[in-house]
């Protein structure tokens, strides 16, 4: 039979948690501003600060010794989770096996309402548990059913917003590559720039609420599920948002064959917007504002850094932050190399672009976890497993789907078939199959799906 240490439940002190991180960071405060006194005479608008912070913990400190004080019956209710130690790892697999055939169990509970012992049915469902560090501890109260519905809400909304953004990037950019084909306008600089600024906000509208969304609203209850699920949403909107705007321009070329790579859409906007896509990641956002955090670091550093109170207060500013890194390097990572692969059968210089960005991102990331940021927390294979397994997968479905359309779409071009509708009969297609470059695209997007297809069912 299975020994076990020690039984521990959640309960649902969510409120309680939070005052209590709050109360810290007052302490904190309160804590900078006695050293500050204690080296000099504080000014009346540090004292005004010092009081207002003093007042907060008074009535922090008081709301949380009446949720200490609570009668017994008015106390947090169990959580539904609960955390079981073994001595021994052969004890904790037996425990769960037995659980998985028979998950139906009786538990003797105690009433809080003085009816003393009583019987409880319920169903138990055991998991190793994750390290403590990745447990978010204040939304174990929620059921699963409450995250998977606020999950649903979230996307709903994301793709809303993402709907919305992607639509105004499609549009600004196919306005800017008009006015730039146009060598009467006189306006180019001008349709840039706010085009530019156009697209700056579309993509801040997802990157500033989706980190919200996530941690205010769908309350995961694993730190590590929540990175992974953030990397992927912005990798979806970051390749959406891309893929729709180079593709846009299959049917606003004034010439050509409308839907079809032909030779119209390269020189009418296609080519160019599918190298812009990725110029600026790499050699703006990648080193500058990734690298040397010019839009949050450097300016905390540059201008709350001098007028820190304390030299601890000075640290916190320099050793700086971000739980959000993982995540957000993994999405940027990601969108490179889905974007590259899709497009290199038509435009070989991506493997030189993503090559130079991987490059760079060693730089770059050995900068940002060994000088800039600290107390990266230390995450599981769960982002990584979903980059290799589906993410990975994709990218070489889209890489031979994107090379063979312009493969038979090029050869139809130079064979004169080409016409307005989209379908071709089969007769055309057979014609197109004799091309040694067609022919190779056709078996390698059948071998793809088929790889992609045995890939993910292994790893599932």
């Amino acid at each position: 039979m299975a020994t076990w240490v020690c039984c521990s439940l959640a309960r649902a002190n969510r409120k309680h948690l939070q005052l209590l991180r709050v109360q810290q960071d007052l302490k904190m405060q309160l804590h900078y501003y006695r050293i500050a006194a204690h080296r000099a005479p504080l000014g009346s608008d540090r004292l005004a600060a010092r009081a207002k912070v003093e007042a907060k913990l008074k009535c922090i400190g008081a709301e949380i010794d009446a949720l200490c004080n609570r009668p017994v019956n008015e106390r947090a209710s169990c959580a539904g989770v609960g955390f079981v130690t073994f001595n021994y790892p052969a004890d904790a697999g037996a425990c769960m096996l037995d659980l998985r055939k028979n998950p139906q169990r009786t538990l003797m509970l105690k009433s809080l309402h003085g009816g003393g012992i009583v019987d409880v049915r319920v169903s138990l469902k055991a998991s190793v548990p994750p390290p403590p560090s990745q447990v978010l501890w204040e939304n174990l109260q929620f059921s699963l059913g409450s995250r998977v519905c606020r999950r649903w809400i979230v996307n709903s909304i994301l793709l809303l917003q993402c709907t919305l953004s992607t639509y105004a990037i499609v549009q600004v950019t196919n306005m800017n590559v008009a006015d730039t084909l146009d060598v009467n306008s006189s306006t180019k600089l001008g349709t840039t720039l706010w085009t530019t600024l156009v697209i700056i906000l579309s993509n801040l509208l997802i990157f500033l609420t989706a980190p919200a969304y996530a941690e205010f609203f769908e309350r995961d209850i694993r730190l590590d599920h929540r990175e992974t699920q953030l990397a992927m949403k912005l990798t979806f909107f970051q390749l959406v948002n891309s893929f729709a705007a180079a593709l846009s321009f299959l049917w606003t070329k004034q010439v050509g064959a409308r839907g079809f790579f032909d030779r119209a859409w390269y020189t009418n906007g296609g080519a160019t917007t599918v190298i812009s896509m990725v110029l600026a990641d790499i050699f703006f956002i990648n080193p500058f504002v990734e690298g040397m955090r010019i839009f949050d670091v450097l300016i905390a550093k540059t201008l709350l850094a001098p007028r820190a109170m304390a030299q601890e207060q000075m640290n916190r500013v320099y050793a700086a932050e971000n739980p959000l890194y993982l995540p957000f390097r993994m999405q940027l990572l990601l969108k490179q190399l889905v974007y590259g692969l899709a497009w290199s059968y038509s435009f070989p210089v991506f493997f030189l672009l993503v090559l130079v960005y991987l490059a760079m991102s060693v730089v770059v990331d050995e900068s940002g976890l060994f000088r800039t940021f600290k107390g990266i927390v230390s995450s599981s294979d769960k982002m990584y497993d979903a980059a290799v397994t589906q993410v990975l997968p994709a990218a070489l479905m889209l890489h031979c789907l994107l090379g063979f359309f312009m493969a038979y779409h090029m050869e139809l071009e130079n064979r004169g078939l080409l016409h307005g509708g989209l379908l071709h009969s089969s007769v055309e297609l057979d014609a197109t199959l004799r091309s040694p470059a067609v022919a190779l695209a056709f078996a390698m997007l059948v071998f793809s799906a088929a790889f992609a297809l045995v890939f993910v069912t292994a790893f599932k």
